[in-house]
């Protein structure tokens, strides 16, 4: 009710009733965050690094605090410091530091706690951080290496480093088999991998993308984007639609709410059918689901019913 300071009273009282209460430092941080003062909401998160500082998220919301001004790179950096050192196995705080340096340009630093991390025993989300910062400065051989030698340590659940290796080779055919290596071991670790093989497939022969595809919903079934990216194959080839609304018509008895689908059920749909394709996109997939949502506004945009859209 606008009563900023009785808030203020009562979260004073509540911290040193709880000082062992994560949520409620982090709502006295918020009331001063919204309500006070940059410099108040750091003295909150100063008293409740002190009182729990085996708290990660406390350091890192203070560590953002001390960065929100400009100028303050120092001071975060020594908040972060001291919180690796409350906490010398988290490898959030290191993520975050890392982070830290990298927007403040100092790159040679970022990577050097990212080598330290892999060294220590990082996690695949570490190896996959390092090799997105390379990517970001350019250097792509030491890109790839981090790529590689992360999934060589997380072959069976890192999908995103097999993506970012494949990705990152200039050569199709050693892409290609970057991304049968990764399939061949874990052939259920993500539809991502199998969409990637598909369209670095496609544009060359839609046969063997086709039958990646039919393979991945063997190994993955009830995947709508699996079916999606099957049913977008087949709309692509010249007079390959009649396929297409067949296998779109298969795809929606299998994953009759997804939404990906049932939009795509309405841009394929002919135009006197499109407003019975709209109702059944609305009934089956939600009046909330965003996919269905923004193509039914795309249909009113091009109806020219902007207020509508």
């Amino acid at each position: 009710n606008s009563s900023y300071e009785a808030a203020r009273a009562l979260y004073s009282l509540a911290v040193d009733a709880a000082p062992g209460n994560v949520d409620v430092w982090k709502a006295a941080a918020a009331l001063e965050r919204a309500h006070g003062s940059p410099v108040a909401v750091v003295d909150v998160l100063e008293r409740a690094v002190q009182r729990l500082p085996q708290c990660e998220p406390l350091w890192l919301e203070l560590a953002s605090s001390a960065v929100a001004e400009p100028g303050d790179v120092d001071w975060g950096r020594s908040v972060l410091e001291r919180a690796y050192a409350a906490n010398p196995d988290s490898e959030a705080i290191v993520l975050s530091a890392v982070a830290l340096e990298a927007d403040a340009g100092q790159h040679t630093r970022a990577v050097a706690l990212l080598e330290r991390a892999v060294e220590s025993g990082g996690s695949a989300r570490v190896w996959l951080k390092k090799a997105v910062l390379h990517r970001r400065l350019g250097q792509t051989k030491e890109a790839l290496e981090a790529a590689r030698r992360g999934r060589e340590r997380f072959p069976d659940t890192a999908y995103k480093l097999w993506l970012m290796e494949a990705q990152l080779q200039n050569d199709a055919k050693a892409a290609r088999q970057t991304l049968a290596r990764a399939l061949a071991g874990a052939p259920r670790l993500s539809p991502h991998l199998w969409l990637a093989a598909a369209a670095l497939d496609a544009p060359a022969s839609p046969t063997r993308a086709r039958a990646l595809l039919e393979r991945a919903r063997v190994h993955i079934p009830r995947n709508p984007a699996l079916w999606l990216a099957a049913v977008r194959l087949e709309a692509a080839e010249p007079g390959g639609m009649p396929a297409a609304q067949a296998l779109l018509a298969r795809a929606l008895q299998e994953c009759p709410r997804a939404g990906c689908l049932w939009a795509e059920s309405v841009l394929m749909a002919e135009r006197p059918r499109r407003k019975a394709a709209s109702v059944d996109a609305l009934k089956n997939a939600g009046a909330e689901d965003p996919l269905v949502c923004t193509v039914l506004a795309r249909l009113f945009a091009a109806e020219r019913r902007p207020d509508k859209a």
